[in-house]
């Protein structure tokens, strides 16, 4: 990666897979798979892949390919665990770059 690139990435958060469900329908997740990234607060609306129109909060831009659910618990730095609406990986001309996660507002 661009050392420009690795300079944004001053943050550190990380996201869960869900493991299971109490009985109160709350999500459990596993370990936490910790990652630099940057993260850009943008309230917006949009479409989600689905189609379903929603209050975007911001995006995650990850350091790096990561293999995240839309269902995975995402651990904020301000403590906070907004649902992830959106995950996408870009490419540039070598291959994969980095992972995005939009996340609801």
């Amino acid at each position: 990666m661009e050392a420009i690139w690795k300079e944004l990435m001053v943050t550190s958060a990380s996201y869960e897979d869900v493991t299971s469900r109490n009985v109160y329908g709350a999500r459990t997740g596993g370990t936490a798979v910790s990652f630099k990234c940057h993260i850009k607060f943008d309230r917006r609306e949009a479409y989600t892949s689905d189609g379903q129109l929603v209050t975007f909060g911001g995006t995650v831009y990850m350091d790096g390919i990561y293999n995240v659910s839309k269902g995975a618990i995402l651990n904020l730095p301000d403590g906070t665990h907004p649902k992830i609406l959106n995950v996408q990986t870009f490419y540039d001309e070598v291959g994969p770059h980095h992972t995005t996660i939009d996340f609801e507002g």
